[in-house]
């Protein structure tokens, strides 16, 4: 098998509202895919499910051929949520280079300054506390991390969601 991700006969559940039922279908390696739906379709709980932040009650996810549930699995992934809120500490410069350390992944200055022109995230802006930072600057922030990191596999949520 050649997929990215697997998804079979997923089920989940809030409460006793069943969020998720019988979803099943796979992701090829080298692909794009989106997930469309109504807001509380499940989008976002299916993706909780992949990363393992939320219990399946039936069936079985697979990242690379391996279970989701195994920490090594999500290795080879970068995440961006809906709502990025980076810690208020921290400078933009400082988070990405955090971050990417986190991920293994070293870039040059010269990567970092393509990827903030790329996203139209003004570089003055890697200098100041990222309190300081509308919704859509720090959602751009995350994407940048995402995309820097070089990993196979981007898991993004709305990644689309309070920018201009």
């Amino acid at each position: 098998m050649d997929h990215a991700l697997s998804f079979q006969n997923i089920e989940a559940s809030y409460h006793d509202f069943k969020v998720l039922n019988d979803v099943s279908f796979n992701v090829k390696k080298g692909s794009f895919f989106s997930l469309i739906g109504h807001n509380g379709a499940g989008k976002s709980t299916l993706l909780k499910c992949l990363l393992d932040f939320y219990q399946l009650d039936k069936g079985h996810i697979s990242i690379m051929n391996k279970p989701h549930a195994i920490p090594e699995s999500r290795r080879v992934l970068s995440y961006l949520p809906e709502r990025f809120i980076p810690p208020a500490h921290l400078k933009g410069m400082e988070l990405i280079k955090y971050l990417l350390t986190l991920h293994g992944t070293h870039v040059s200055s010269d990567q970092i300054r393509y990827m903030m022109d790329a996203l139209e995230l003004r570089e003055s802006a890697l200098e100041q506390s990222t309190h300081t930072y509308s919704k859509g600057m720090a959602q751009k922030l995350g994407l940048a991390i995402a995309f820097l990191s070089a990993k196979p596999l981007l898991i993004l949520d709305e990644p689309m969601s309070g920018l201009d």
